[in-house]
């Protein structure tokens, strides 16, 4: 476990130059209630539980955590359990936690992500099932700028397992970054973009193929850049890609 006290989160949030999400030792890094060497940020009980990564733990901190509200207790990030259990990757405590009737809705405070977001942005899809089985909002978003879905951020990552789980559980395909800014006042060109176009912006190609057989559309453009998941494909120079989005539809004369 990252031990840091003042990690960064690795988050969709916090890109590199290249547009990847960092390289990050341990992603346990990103929740500050478990790093044991800043004593003085409370950590819930259950949140302690979660992060030592102890099943036995967690079952016991539960027998005591009978009402919702303990349950559903955030930490100092307005992380629940079930949202560090999910972005862990912890498949186990996940479904314990939703056996005893943990709210998978409950989302951060600030950025507004859910369990089902932080599983699917780390590439946890069993984790993933899990939520959407127990009946979590597979169109929820996020409430920062990107007011992004589960799906933008599984593509964007490149998690075709993940797509496919989300995809079964009828997320659509085009809905991705569904922010309102189009005026050009941020020049971040993920705004504003589909599942597709992330997925085609890292050259992930199970994650293309994925989507292009649930029917996203090739054809929408970023509404803050203005460019098709074609033109970005061929400015990349990924002839695979650009095959693909032809066959699925593409018209090679627009974007």
């Amino acid at each position: 476990m990252d031990q840091r006290p003042h990690s960064a989160p690795p988050s969709c949030y916090a890109l590199d130059v290249a547009g990847r999400l960092p390289d990050i030792a341990g992603q346990w890094s990103w929740v500050r209630g478990c790093d044991r060497g800043d004593h003085q940020i409370p950590v819930p009980p259950l949140h302690a539980a979660v992060c030592s990564r102890n099943l036995l733990a967690v079952r016991r901190t539960l027998l005591h955590a009978s009402s919702t509200t303990r349950l559903n207790e955030t930490d100092i990030k307005g992380q629940t359990a079930l949202n560090v259990a999910a972005a862990a990757g912890f498949h186990a405590a996940v479904e314990a936690l939703l056996a005893a009737g943990a709210d998978g809705e409950v989302a951060t405070r600030g950025k507004g992500i859910t369990p089902l977001f932080s599983a699917s942005l780390f590439g946890h899809a069993p984790c993933a099932r899990l939520l959407l089985h127990s009946g979590v909002d597979v169109h929820a978003l996020t409430t920062d700028e990107y007011r992004a879905t589960a799906l933008w951020a599984a593509a964007r990552g490149g998690h075709a397992a993940v797509v496919e789980a989300l995809v079964d559980y009828g997320a659509d395909p085009d809905m991705g970054s569904e922010t309102e800014l189009g005026d050009g006042s941020s020049k971040n060109p993920e705004l504003g973009t589909t599942p597709l176009w992330v997925a085609v912006a890292g050259g992930h190609i199970n994650a293309i193929d994925t989507l292009l057989t649930a029917g996203a559309d090739p054809n929408r453009a970023g509404l803050n850049n203005g460019t098709t998941p074609l033109f970005l494909a061929a400015k990349r120079g990924d002839a695979e890609t650009c095959r693909k989005l032809l066959a699925a539809g593409a018209d090679p004369n627009w974007g």
